[in-house]
């Protein structure tokens, strides 16, 4: 590994970074409804509203510059920022490296790398935005199931009616369940989710589905445990958007792998 190769490396993180940073903005402002991109949509401190400025906005130098604090009122700023900008960087540095070294693209390295950063960007808006507000929003879900259709359809990465049955499969393994139901066991938001899972993987999303559910049942045991054992008062809910997201990420890297295991 050369100068040039590690020097690459570093870029890639701290792009991924500086999108991890951007994806906070857009979650965060999408819960105060307010526009993400304009003229006077500035970045600014939730406490004391001053303007950030550039400077403070430089990904994960500048929260550990400022420790953690607003440059003006010293207001304590959530560690989530930081981690989600060294996350983001390290799935998209992850991608790189994958797509690079694994499975060895060439010619369509570029293209096939973009469009995994692009499902990485959404997925991390869905599994956070899940995971903190109980909600997975159209406007994210449904966008991301058109890029990935049409990116299928464009590029004919695989059989266009395997993709159109699993992206089916997906959609309607989730909406029987919120059917019998009633909305009680899964929210609607799932069932797009569940459409987007079957257009990434196709027949793998089977797998993705079997690990999101065991993922889930071992977060969930201890508050099971609690609540139908000890008959403790807890909440046993639990969002299943970041479950779901989970699942498929580890399927699109190694469901080949974990296919190849079981069989």
């Amino acid at each position: 590994m050369n100068i040039v190769n590690i020097t690459i490396f570093i870029a890639i993180f701290f792009i991924g970074a500086s999108v991890g940073s951007f994806l906070n903005v857009v979650i965060l402002r999408n819960k105060k409804n307010e526009k993400v991109i304009g003229k006077n949509n500035r970045s600014y401190c939730p406490s004391c509203h001053g303007e950030i400025r550039f400077f403070d906005l430089i990904p994960i130098f500048s929260y550990i510059f400022l420790k953690g604090r607003c440059r003006y009122c010293r207001y304590k700023i959530p560690i989530s920022y930081f981690l989600i900008e060294i996350i983001t960087g390290t799935i998209f540095l992850f991608i790189f490296l994958y797509n690079y070294y694994v499975t060895q693209l060439d010619s369509n390295l570029f293209i096939i790398t973009l469009f995994h950063y692009t499902i990485a960007s959404f997925a991390i808006i869905i599994f956070l935005y899940d995971l903190w507000y109980g909600e997975i929003l159209d406007k994210f879900s449904i966008t991301l199931l058109i890029i990935v259709l049409l990116f299928e359809f464009i590029f004919f990465r695989g059989n266009i009616f395997e993709i159109l049955i699993s992206t089916f499969i997906g959609f309607a393994f989730f909406g029987i369940q919120f059917f019998i139901s009633k909305g009680k066991w899964i929210g609607g938001g799932d069932l797009r989710l569940g459409a987007i899972m079957g257009a990434i993987l196709g027949y793998n999303i089977f797998i993705a589905l079997f690990l999101s559910y065991f993922i889930a049942s071992m977060y969930a045991m201890p508050a099971i445990y609690k609540k139908y054992v000890k008959k403790e008062k807890v909440n046993s809910e639990i969002p299943f958007g970041p479950f779901l997201i989970l699942g498929t990420f580890i399927t699109i890297y190694l469901g080949d792998k974990i296919l190849e295991f079981l069989l």
